[in-house]
C-alpha cells in the first residue's frame, strides 16, 4: 500500500498463536535482511560518501478482523479488516516517536512471550476507555546478546518505578540506561515526562 507493505496470518491458514509468532519471525528476519542489504548499497548505487541510511519500520497486531475476499464485483483482494490492522500501522508510526524498528501490541506479546524477548515501551489508548501496551520486539529466545537483556532488564525496572510512582528511583534508572544508550528515545521521553533534563 503505497510505500507500506501489509501482511497477515489468519484462520483457515494458521491458528492465533501462528499468526502472531509467525508475524514476529517475519519481521526480524526482514530487519535482518535490510542489514545486509545495507551494506551492499554502496556496491549496488557506487555511492561511496554518505551513503543513505535504509530503515524500515513495523507495527505488529492481534485481533479479530473480518478476513476474506472484499472489494466490488470488478475488484477484489483477499485482505483483512479490523482494529488490528489500523494499531499495527499506529505503531509503524510510533516507532519514529521511540527510535524503535519493530513495535508490537499486548495480545500479541501474550502469545509469544516465551518463543520472543520484548522490551516493555508505555502504555497507550487503542480505543476509547482501552489501553495496552506497547513493546519492542527485540529478538527470539536465546539468540538476544545478554547485554541488550541486561539493558532491557534496567529500563523495565525504571519504568515500573515510575508506574508505581516513585519518580526518583525510575530517574535514576533512566539515568543509566541513557549513559549506556543516548539515542534511545523512550528513556528520554520518560525523563522529560519526570522533568529530568535529558
Amino acid at each position: 500500500i503505497g510505500d507500506a507493505v501489509v501482511a497477515f496470518w489468519s484462520l483457515p491458514f494458521a491458528s492465533l498463536e501462528e499468526g502472531a509468532l509467525n508475524s514476529c519471525i517475519a519481521a526480524l528476519e526482514q530487519q535482518n535482511k535490510i542489514e545486509i542489504f545495507q551494506r551492499k548499497v554502496s556496491e549496488i548505487t557506487g555511492i561511496r560518501k554518505e551513503v543513505p541510511k535504509i530503515v524500515v519500520r513495523m507495527g505488529i497486531a492481534t485481533g479479530e478482523c473480518v478476513v476474506g475476499n472484499i472489494g466490488s464485483n470488478s475488484t477484489k483482494s483477499f485482505t483483512a479488516i479490523g482494529p488490528p490492522t489500523e494499531w499495527a500501522e499506529e505503531l509503524e508510526t510510533l516507532n519514529k516517536k521511540y527510535n524503535t524498528k519493530i513495535l508490537v501490541l499486548e495480545p500479541t506479546v501474550k502469545l509469544v512471550g516465551r518463543k520472543m524477548e520484548f522490551r516493555r515501551i508505555e502504555r497507550i489508548e487503542i480505543s476509547p476507555n482501552k489501553k495496552a501496551y506497547v513493546f519492542e520486539l527485540i529478538g527470539e529466545k536465546g539468540a538476544v546478546p545478554t547485554e541488550l537483556i541486561n539493558y532491557r532488564d534496567e529500563y523495565e525496572r525504571a519504568l515500573s518505578y515510575l508506574e508505581g510512582g516513585d519518580a526518583k528511583s525510575a530517574a535514576t534508572h533512566f539515568l543509566a540506561c541513557k549513559e549506556k544508550n543516548s539515542n534511545d528515545n523512550a528513556v528520554i521521553m520518560h525523563l522529560d515526562n519526570i522533568g529530568v533534563a535529558s
